[in-house]
């Protein structure tokens, strides 16, 4: 305490406040000093985001159409079904009767379980 913390951004010292109490990780710091409304801003801008010296240009811009996300979720239920039933497929082909019991057993699990949380929201 009673030191100064220099704050540096780019390599160059952006602020040099003198450490009057302990900063802990549950409260946050706060600098003090003579400074005009407009300092202030400039400092926490500079503080809160890293400002670079750097022009932004836009390289370029897309548009994406709402239906992809759906497209995505109809693929992805798509996909699951498809492999469900492959696993159901191997299941009965590789055990037999126990592989269609199990099938079967999974299948009335699978409806408790959904019948569960649609009553129970979790």
């Amino acid at each position: 305490m009673g030191k100064r913390l220099a704050i540096f951004l780019d390599n160059e010292m952006i602020s040099a406040p003198v450490v009057e109490a302990t900063i802990t990780a549950t409260e946050r710091g706060y600098i003090k000093g003579q400074f005009t409304i407009d300092e202030a801003g400039s400092l926490a801008i500079q503080l809160n985001s890293g400002s670079l010296d750097v022009p932004l240009t836009i390289i370029g811009q897309e548009n994406i159409d709402p239906t992809l996300g759906a497209d995505s979720i109809q693929k992805s239920k798509q996909a699951a079904i498809i492999g469900i039933v492959l696993l159901l497929l191997f299941m009965v082909i590789y055990y037999r009767l126990l592989g269609l019991i199990a099938c079967i057993s999974l299948g009335i699990y699978g409806v408790f379980f959904l019948a569960i949380f649609s009553v129970f929201p979790i």
